[in-house]
């Protein structure tokens, strides 16, 4: 039985958008915060299972396409310095910008990189949480975005969580307001730096889960995860990346 769901995604991934959808329809379920000092961790932090109960909660993992994601991290970088040039910002470490010391930016050195390699180690954190949780959704924000009904239908059908009579999706941008869900924005990234730091391998896992509808997963815990789940602490510890068969 489910009881919470546990929303995890990049900054810039939807995080926002997917949380108000589901308020917005789901019902009898809690939604856990995504606050950096909660007790199930930061949104777009590193997944944290320990001290609370994993074996009732859905975790949703949510990637977007790296295109839309990089014009959307240069233009609001966050917790990062948002004064850099573009070939900067795209080809060194970030230079944090963050006033609470103790926040995941400063604590964790997965967070202290290249805008790629943070990229790259978030979503094997994600893959690895997935295959270890008992519950879980792999999915791109594209796919959501795209058929918001089908994605609420398959919580109620794999997970049987309760909707209200009329699905209703978020047609209003949550930051701006604006009646768009996605800011475009109308800059050109520098390929050339870029295109080696790409992982072509983890980009396809990304694409797949667009074109097959995302993964589904709902089994009986299995193991102990311990207190990251094996799911990487932001340390740069070298994690195999679990293989995804997207069948």
């Amino acid at each position: 039985m489910i009881n919470n769901i546990k929303v995890y995604g990049e900054r810039n991934s939807g995080t926002h958008y997917v949380t108000q959808l589901l308020e917005e329809n789901i019902q009898d379920v809690g939604l856990h915060s995504g606050f950096y000092k909660d007790i199930t961790g930061w949104k777009h932090g590193y997944p944290k299972t320990e001290n609370y109960d994993i074996k009732t909660t859905l975790f949703i993992f949510l990637i977007r396409d790296i295109n839309p994601w990089l014009k959307s991290m240069y233009k609001n970088p966050y917790s990062y310095n948002a004064d850099m040039n573009i070939e900067d910002f795209f080809a060194n470490t970030l230079v944090l910008e963050e006033s609470y010391e103790d926040h995941d930016v400063h604590v964790y050195e997965g967070e202290q990189q290249n805008i790629l390699d943070i990229r790259y180690m978030k979503i094997k954190a994600y893959i690895e949480c997935y295959t270890k949780v008992p519950h879980a959704i792999l999915i791109n924000l594209d796919e959501i975005q795209t058929d918001y009904n089908k994605f609420l239908l398959n919580l109620h059908r794999k997970y049987n969580i309760k909707l209200t009579e009329v699905l209703n999706d978020i047609t209003l941008h949550t930051k701006t307001y604006n009646k768009q869900r996605n800011r475009i924005y109308d800059i050109e990234l520098p390929y050339n730096i870029i295109s080696s730091k790409i992982n072509h391998r983890i980009e396809k896992i990304v694409f797949n889960l667009k074109s097959k509808g995302g993964k589904y997963k709902t089994t009986r815990h299995r193991n102990d995860c311990g207190s990251d789940c094996g799911c990487g602490s932001g340390r740069n510890n070298n994690n195999k990346l679990t293989d995804i068969h997207l069948s």
